[in-house]
């Protein structure tokens, strides 16, 4: 079954290879017509796809017609480039080879500039526009650097995490490398490069981390940055409320942050801003579960019978229940009656209030007749309830 690209496909995979251009004659303009010829394909391609957009294609059909083509388009790029890298081939071979890629390039880019929708971002990079990309990301990285110098950035390990993160992409020598994590990266260098210059009302460590976090910079290096500066910030705290109060203003500016959809810059780990937020509840709800250093809660009061005694009082009451045989296993009832008649008993030999009264040589009746009247009252309470 032929398909749009199969003229495209045959005149780049087998007419130009670098093994068949001998058959060329180098007196003639061949690559002229070589060259005509593939704007022809580009051209073809591209009216197809406007063509059956306009027409209202089906979505299943649009996506398969996009997604087909872009995979055979980027392959067509990698060969062109390899052939180019070939030392055999003259320099006019190389012209073709450059212009030809050119034509699949601007097609390849036609599709992800207008059929964003249907645009396959798992598919690899075409290793000529990788090697592009990567050389214009280090330029940028250059006035990034100079960004950093002008808004005199405090922390150095967060600058440095960020031009470590470029470099290490643009170094990185795989082979395959998708669209996807190609985007990331020159999006993410796009949008650091438009934070504000240096003013005095801003603050560019905040505007930067900020920035890392809506483009979700889900490094785990970045993730242990924040929480770190958040740790200082509670341990800086004196008490707990001041503690829980810096942990829910941290969160709040964090939960204030919105992301940049389908933005990650590592598609397997969990977005940055959840989980900074899991943590920070965590900690949050800790806080909460560790009381501050407060006095003992008070102990609930029995319902006992609080009166005040004299220091007699006490002692005649004391003194008469154990004269008056009281034992551990006697009722207050009991207690209250025999102790109360033995008060009455003031001939009782043993019983000397005067033990209390030293300098004194009169006797505390008026203790021993208050305490008399208050047993009795207690055992007539005793006997209504």
């Amino acid at each position: 079954m032929s398909y749009i690209l199969e003229p495209w496909d045959i005149l780049i995979s087998t007419t130009i290879h670098p093994d068949r251009l001998s058959h060329f004659s180098e007196s003639e303009n061949w690559h002229q017509f070589l060259i005509q010829e593939s704007e022809t394909e580009m051209e073809k391609l591209r009216t197809l796809l406007v063509k059956d957009f306009v027409e209202g294609a089906e979505q299943k059909k649009m996506e398969f017609l996009v997604q087909f083509n872009q995979g055979i388009l980027i392959r067509l790029l990698d060969k062109l480039y390899q052939y180019r890298s070939s030392p055999v081939v003259s320099e006019k071979a190389i012209l073709l080879y450059e212009s030809i890629s050119i034509h699949v390039r601007f097609i390849l880019d036609f599709i992800e500039e207008y059929f964003t929708k249907y645009f396959d971002r798992n598919e690899k990079v075409p290793f000529s526009y990788l090697i592009q990309s990567k050389e214009e990301i280090l330029r940028q990285l250059k006035r990034l650097q100079q960004l950093f110098v002008m808004n005199k950035a405090p922390d150095s390990f967060l600058t440095d995490l960020i031009r470590s993160n470029f470099i290490n992409f643009c170094k990185d020598e795989k082979t395959l490398t998708t669209y996807t994590e190609l985007i990331y990266q020159k999006e993410l260098v796009k949008e650091l490069l438009s934070l504000p210059k240096p003013c005095k009302n801003e603050n560019f460590q905040k505007a930067l981390e900020e920035k890392l976090i809506c483009m979700n910079f889900n490094s785990t290096t970045f993730t242990d940055y924040l929480l770190e500066r958040l740790n200082i910030r509670i341990e800086q705290a004196t008490t707990g409320k001041n503690k829980m109060a810096t942990i829910a203003s941290f969160r709040r500016s964090i939960s204030l942050i919105c992301l940049r959809p389908s933005f990650a810059l590592c598609s397997n780990c969990p977005n940055v801003k959840e989980t900074i937020l899991n943590i920070i509840d965590k900690e949050f709800h800790f806080l909460q579960d560790v009381p501050e250093k407060q006095s003992p809660p008070a102990v609930t009061e029995k319902a006992l019978v609080h009166v005040q005694f004299k220091g007699t009082e006490i002692y005649l009451f004391h003194k008469a229940f154990i004269d008056a045989g009281g034992a551990p296993g006697e009722t207050y009832k009991s207690i209250l009656e025999k102790t109360a008649a033995y008060l009455s008993n003031k001939t009782k030999k043993g019983f000397s209030v005067e033990s209390l009264q030293k300098n004194s040589d009169k006797v505390d009746y008026e203790s021993k007749e208050n305490l008399k009247r208050f047993l009795t009252k207690m055992i007539r309470n005793i006997d209504s309830y």
